[in-house]
């Protein structure tokens, strides 16, 4: 008999195909980036509680279709904040617009972008033209932007005022008048919280968001994580299984991973020494 994989898993983003529960915090989310408003969404949740699984989620385009997010109507670009080394703001936009460069073909958007990649300094009020774009031919860009915290530096008054003027540029780009894009932003803290050392000159960033804070799973979540691993691995949880994992990891995604990991080793190889 063929040894059983280990259906559970942990230090690493769950992929789309394993994502569980979150139901209304995915309704939320398309519900907010599809509405005429073009809402955007400020996640946070303390680490690893599944931030960057929900983007991963959002951003896949089979999810996304089953909920009218379709790429002839809308383009979502997934960027992990910290991939950006080195961060300025030019550095940034010159990743979104290369990110974005992939997503559509030959023709004038496409020279638009190679325009604005050539440019050293690039601010978001200099996609406007590219939002225009996008609007006219029935498409709304879709930022969902890891690990935030990242690009709001206000270590010095010089970080500050960098950050204010890159985030305002942000702001310009999700209240541009066409409402053609939408942000979805994930931070351990609350993006309140990390916006306020910053002296906006107007409203502050963190105003043009609706909040999602991510809690732990509940425990009728955590049976779904459960029995959607193990089906056809031939090894069971008892209730007693079931109620340790949930008390020693109280519900956090991760650790309930962690401890359902362990368990099943140890299920598999008691039934091995049989």
């Amino acid at each position: 008999m063929p040894k059983s994989k280990n259906p559970f898993m942990y230090g690493g983003p769950v992929p789309p195909s394993h994502f569980i529960g979150r139901e209304r915090e995915v309704g939320t989310i398309f519900g907010l980036i599809t509405s005429p408003a073009r809402g955007s969404v400020a996640v946070s949740g303390e680490q690893r509680i599944g931030r960057t699984s929900l983007l991963h989620y959002i951003a896949d385009p089979e999810i996304a279709k089953g909920w009218g997010v379709t790429p002839d109507r809308y383009i979502l670009l997934y960027l992990d904040c910290q991939s950006v080394s080195d961060f300025t703001p030019a550095r940034f936009w010159h990743r979104v617009l290369d990110l974005l460069s992939r997503q559509v073909g030959a023709g004038e958007l496409q020279e638009m972008i190679e325009g604005l990649c050539g440019r050293k300094e690039i601010g978001g009020a200099d996609l406007e033209a590219i939002l225009e774009e996008l609007h006219s031919r029935g498409q709304a860009l879709v930022l969902l932007l890891d690990e935030f915290e990242w690009v709001i530096r206000t270590d010095t008054e010089e970080d500050m005022a960098i950050t204010r003027d890159f985030l305002s540029g942000l702001r310009a780009i999700i209240n541009y008048k066409l409402r053609a894009s939408s942000l979805v932003v994930a931070t351990r803290g609350s993006l309140v919280d990390l916006c306020r050392p910053i002296k906006f000159k107007a409203s502050p960033f963190y105003t043009f968001f609706a909040f999602i804070f991510l809690k732990p799973f509940t425990r009728e979540e955590a049976e779904e994580l459960i029995d959607r691993a193990m089906e056809g691995t031939g090894i069971e949880f008892a209730e007693e299984d079931r109620d340790f994992v949930f008390k020693v990891s109280k519900g956090h995604p991760y650790w309930l991973q962690n401890a359902c990991f362990k368990l099943f080793d140890k299920k598999l190889e008691l039934m091995e020494e049989r």
